[in-house]
Parts: C-alpha cells; sequence; structure tokens
C-alpha cells in the first residue's frame, strides 16, 4: 500500500468559499486585467479567420436596403 503524497500547508485546500466570495475573487482577477485578455491576433492569422468563414459560410455579399424616408434615423 502506499503512502499519500505529503501536501505543502500553503498548497492545501481551505474551507469551501461561499459563492459570493468566490465571485468577488474572480471579479478581482477581471479588473486587473488577468481574466479575459487575449494576445492580440496575427494578420496572418485574421486572414486565415475570414478564409475559414468564407469555406464555411459562403462569400459575402452585398446587401442594398431600400428605406422609407419617413422611417429613417428611427
Amino acid at each position: 500500500m502506499s503512502k499519500p503524497a505529503p501536501q505543502h500547508p500553503d498548497l492545501m485546500g481551505g474551507p469551501p468559499l461561499s459563492a459570493r466570495v468566490a465571485y468577488e475573487e474572480w471579479q478581482r482577477h477581471v479588473d486587473a486585467g488577468r481574466i479575459g485578455k487575449r494576445a492580440l491576433q496575427t494578420p496572418a492569422q485574421l486572414l486565415r479567420h475570414m478564409r475559414n468563414e468564407e469555406v464555411l459560410l459562403g462569400r459575402a455579399v452585398s446587401v442594398t436596403v431600400h428605406v422609407r424616408e419617413e422611417l429613417r434615423g428611427r
């Protein structure tokens, strides 16, 4: 029988967090910019994504929509 791996006290889980406390900790990470930020895509990546979309969805088509004068600006 193997013995359990030793745990460092700082790495051991503490008591479970309440939903409110967990949300506040998550929000602090978002506000600090550690969550939700990605590296900008390179032009080559953007072109590849555009090409993939064209293959999947078909080529983009221009559409002209005529709007009656009295409906403009609403």
